[in-house]
Formats: C-alpha cells, structure tokens, sequence
C-alpha cells in the first residue's frame, strides 16, 4: 500500500522546523501542528463523513507523533549529554 510521505505533511513540516531550529521560544508552540490533524480528523468524520479518510490522518498522526518523540528524545539526550561533559 502506498502512503502519502511525512515529509509532505504541513503539519509535520510545521513540527519538524521547530525541532530543528531549537529556538526557546518556540519550543512551547511545538505541539501546536499536530492539532491540525485533529482538526482534520474531525472534519472527516463530521463532514465528509468518511471513515477511511480519517483512518488515513489517523495512521499519519501517529507516525508524525511517533518521529516527534524520537527527535525529542534525540534532543533531550544530546543536551543533557552535554551538561554532564562539563
């Protein structure tokens, strides 16, 4: 089966720029995009009506939370890696 690729995701795209530019103050807005697919997820269910379409945003949710934990954990490693070189 083919499946649409994270790195085209908006919402993931959103998500994996503030991982990567590690800028304090937008750190807090992180989880912010990954609203928009239960946004999306939503407006499936309740407009489309169509069950399929949200077992899709379903299954790319949970493979973008999954990518975001495993950066964050990368990030939160590496950092406090750093602090005890010192």
């Amino acid at each position: 089966m083919l499946q649409f690729p994270i790195e085209m995701s908006m919402p993931w795209i959103l998500t994996d720029h503030i991982l990567k530019t590690k800028e304090p103050s937008m750190m807090e807005y992180v989880l912010y995009p990954l609203d928009l697919y239960n946004d999306s997820a939503h407006y499936a269910l309740t407009v489309f009506r169509k069950q399929f379409l949200y077992d899709e945003v379903e299954a790319e949710v949970n493979l973008c939370f999954d990518q975001f934990v495993y950066k964050l954990s990368e990030q939160i490693f590496a950092h406090y890696k750093q602090l005890a070189a010192r």
